[in-house]
């Protein structure tokens, strides 16, 4: 079944797969766009995205802010949000949050660590914040995603 791979990190290989499947999945909606007469984004946003996702899947448990990121890619934070707005139309936070939120819920379903364990290895010096977080973007308690999905 394809959408394990989506859920289980197998190898060292999972998290590059993801990446490949999201470049596949760009680049047709970018053949759709460009057979209709529309440019759905500029070629070199698409480039600059991929680094960019590249820096938050390695990095997103350090750095949370887009401000971190714009420094690495030595661009400003407003060029990094029309970077992401242009491939995602999302900003870069919430781009950000959305790959930080997915790694926590790895972490949930496929490892038998406590939730302050978790939250410790998601980045978060205090279990609350973790909490907070967690329930911010997907309106349910860590203890009850992890019941519902295992």
């Amino acid at each position: 079944m394809p959408n394990k791979e989506y859920f289980e990190v197998k190898d060292s290989y999972s998290l590059s797969i993801i990446r490949s499947e999201l470049h596949i999945l760009i680049t047709k909606l970018f053949r759709l766009k460009y057979k209709n007469h529309h440019t759905f984004f500029d070629r070199k946003y698409l480039n600059d995205f991929i680094e960019f996702q590249k820096l938050v899947e390695t990095n997103v448990t350090k750095l949370s802010k887009v401000i971190d990121y714009a420094n690495l890619m030595n661009v400003s934070t407003k060029t990094l949000n029309n970077i992401s707005q242009s491939v995602l139309n999302v900003s870069a936070k919430t781009f950000i949050d959305d790959v930080y939120i997915t790694q926590i819920k790895r972490l949930l379903l496929n490892s038998n660590e406590t939730i302050k364990e978790i939250a410790y290895l998601s980045g978060f010096e205090e279990t609350p914040n973790f909490y907070k977080y967690f329930k911010r973007h997907t309106n349910t308690t860590p203890e009850l995603f992890r019941r519902q999905n295992t």
